[in-house]
C-alpha cells in the first residue's frame, strides 16, 4: 500500500468515532421516505463542518442532498441512503450506507489535493418507497446526475461481495370502479368493485405456474370497501411485479398481471384502472468498477466472496442504466436465517457489527475512489464498459 492510500485510510480511522455517532444517530431517529429532514440536516451538516461544499436540498428533492470537495472532472459519486421502514426502523441499515458514504468521502477528501477532479457525496431519498417515485429516479429526472462520471454504493447484508443480481420491479395500482346497492334488497343492481379485486388475485395466482422462478408477485388490498352491507362501489389494490430479468418483466410478464385485472373488470362488469407508480430498473454493475472495488476490498483485508444474488430491488439499478456504478454488500454479522427488514437487522445495523462493515465498507470505496482520480484512464475504461453493456 502506498502512502497515498495510508493517507485515506488513516483519514478515516481518524474519524471512526464520529462516523459511528454519525450512523447511531440516524438509526435512533428513523424516519420513512421524503420525510427524512433530520437524517438529511444531521449528514450535511457533518459534511459542511470538514470543508464540503453542500447543496440542499438538492435536485427538486426537499430531503436529498450534494456534498462535494474537488475540481472540476471526473466527479465520482458516493451514494448515501437513509430512510427507514415503518415501523422497524432502520430493518435495512441504510443509516450504515450513508455513514460509509461519508466515511468514504473524508477519506477522499484527505488527498483531493493530490488528485484531479472531485468527490460528491449524494443523499437519494427514500429507496424504499415502492408505492410512489423513489428517490434516485426523481434525481436522475432532475440530471442530478448529469456531471457524474461513476458511482459507487455499498449496501449491509449477510454476506461479503459485489452485487451480481437483482430483480427489476413494476409497482401497479390498481383500481376497480362499480356500482353501489343494498347488498341484501338489491345486490342485483349492483355492481361489486371488491369483486374485481378478489378475481384479479386469483388470477394472478393461477398465472404464477407460467411464470420463470426467479420472477415474483406481491401485493396487497389498499381499499376493500366501505361498510359490508352496500354491494362496494370502489375498491384497489397494489401489485407488484419483479424479475430479474428486465425484458421478460416489461414484455411478457406485466401484461400478463394487468390482463389479470383486465380479465376480473370483464367479469365483474365493473371498471378498471391501471396505473404504473413506480418503474425500478435490475442493476447493471459496471465491470471495471467491480474489479477496482475487489481491489480494495483485497487491500484493506476484507476479501470478497462469491457474487451476491439480492432476491430484491433497488432504485441503484435505475442509476447503473445512466452512468457507470458499482455496488457491494459487506456482511453486518447476523445469525443465517434472520430475516432481512426486520427488527433484528435494525439492531444490528446499531451494533458492532454494523460499524465494523460501514467503516470496511468506507474503506473500500476511498480507495477505489483515489484509483480513479488518480488513473483517468479508468474512468474512460469504465464508460467503454458501460457503453458496451447497454447495448
Amino acid at each position: 500500500m502506498d502512502s497515498l492510500q495510508t493517507q485515506v485510510l488513516s483519514a478515516i480511522d481518524e474519524e471512526r468515532g464520529a462516523l459511528v455517532r454519525l450512523a447511531d444517530d440516524l438509526r435512533d431517529h428513523p424516519e420513512v421516505g421524503y420525510q427524512e429532514h433530520y437524517a438529511a440536516a444531521r449528514l450535511t451538516a457533518f459534511l459542511r463542518e470538514r470543508g464540503f461544499q453542500v447543496q440542499f436540498p438538492y435536485g427538486g428533492v426537499d430531503t436529498a442532498f450534494r456534498a462535494q470537495v474537488g475540481a472540476d472532472r471526473p466527479t465520482i459519486a458516493l451514494i448515501a441512503e437513509y430512510d427507514a421502514l415503518p415501523e422497524i426502523g432502520h430493518g435495512c441499515g441504510h443509516n450504515l450506507i450513508a455513514g460509509s458514504a461519508v466515511g468514504a468521502a473524508l477519506g477522499a477528501a484527505a488527498v483531493i489535493s493530490q488528485l484531479e477532479g472531485s468527490v460528491a457525496v449524494i443523499g437519494t431519498p427514500a429507496e424504499e418507497i415502492l408505492y410512489q417515485t423513489p428517490g434516485k429516479v426523481l434525481l436522475l429526472r432532475a440530471g442530478a446526475f448529469s456531471d457524474i462520471d461513476a458511482a459507487l454504493e455499498f449496501h449491509p447484508w449477510t454476506a461479503t461481495g459485489l452485487l451480481s443480481k437483482d430483480r427489476a420491479l413494476v409497482s401497479l395500482n390498481i383500481s376497480f370502479h362499480g356500482r353501489p346497492a343494498h347488498a341484501a334488497a338489491d345486490p342485483w343492481n349492483g355492481i361489486n368493485a371488491l369483486d374485481g379485486v378478489l378475481l384479479t388475485f386469483n388470477a394472478i395466482n393461477a398465472l404464477r405456474q407460467h411464470i420463470k422462478p426467479e420472477a415474483r408477485i406481491h401485493g396487497n388490498i389498499t381499499h376493500g370497501g366501505e361498510v359490508p352491507n352496500v354491494i362496494h362501489a370502489f375498491a384497489a389494490a397494489q401489485i407488484i411485479v419483479r424479475a430479474e430479468d428486465r425484458r421478460y418483466l416489461f414484455e411478457e410478464l406485466l401484461p400478463k398481471v394487468e390482463n389479470c385485472a383486465r380479465g376480473a373488470s370483464i367479469a365483474t362488469g365493473a371498471q378498471v384502472e391501471i396505473v404504473r407508480t413506480s418503474e425500478i430498473d435490475s442493476t447493471l454493475n459496471n465491470s471495471v468498477l467491480a474489479g477496482l472495488l475487489e481491489q480494495a476490498a483485497r487491500d484493506c483485508g476484507v476479501p470478497f466472496g462469491e457474487p451476491v444474488e439480492l432476491g430484491a430491488s433497488t432504485d441503484f439499478g435505475n442509476l447503473s442504466r445512466a452512468v457507470p456504478a458499482a455496488g457491494f454488500m459487506v456482511d453486518i454479522g447476523l445469525p443465517p436465517g434472520t430475516p432481512w427488514h426486520s427488527r433484528d437487522v435494525a439492531q444490528a445495523a446499531g451494533g458492532p457489527g454494523g460499524h465494523r462493515a460501514m467503516l470496511d465498507a468506507a474503506r473500500i470505496m476511498a480507495l477505489a475512489v483515489v484509483e480513479l482520480l488518480r488513473r483517468p484512464e479508468l474512468v474512460q475504461q469504465a464508460h467503454a464498459a458501460f457503453q458496451s453493456a447497454s447495448k
